[in-house]
């Protein structure tokens, strides 16, 4: 779901020159498009839960860290290490899916205005 690429084209003739590595792309349709923006809005909602549990988890282990004897405040510290380091991961995941979710609601735009299909047609194609 998440690696199909949207053209735009303005060969009525459905013209596919533009994809050479793909022989039979597809008309997209609004039920097509919709499925994909669901499917990126359910991974931000993902991301968004992963930081959300990363972040408790840092304030859990702060916690505990002052109260820590010196066996426990290496291991501790190196939790909130990987913890941070996760947060930074689910972050960049996070920017990831948002740019993407909002190229297709660009997407969406285009078809939802019936006027642009005179003169546009938007196509896919799977990677």
């Amino acid at each position: 779901m998440g690696c199909e690429l949207f053209y735009l084209t303005t060969t009525p003739s459905r013209e596919l020159t533009v994809l050479p590595w793909n022989p039979s792309p597809k008309v997209l349709t609004k039920e097509l498009l919709g499925e994909v923006i669901d499917f990126y809005k359910e991974e931000i909602d993902r991301c968004k839960t992963a930081l959300k549990e990363q972040k408790e988890d840092i304030v859990r282990l702060e916690a505990r860290i002052v109260k820590a004897n010196v066996e426990l405040y290496d291991k501790i510290n190196e939790d909130i290490y990987e913890c941070n380091q996760s947060i930074s991961f689910w972050k960049e995941e996070l920017n990831h899916y948002q740019y993407l979710f909002d190229k297709f609601n660009f997407a969406k735009d285009i078809i939802d205005n019936d006027s642009n299909a005179e003169n546009y047609e938007l196509i896919y194609t799977k990677c």
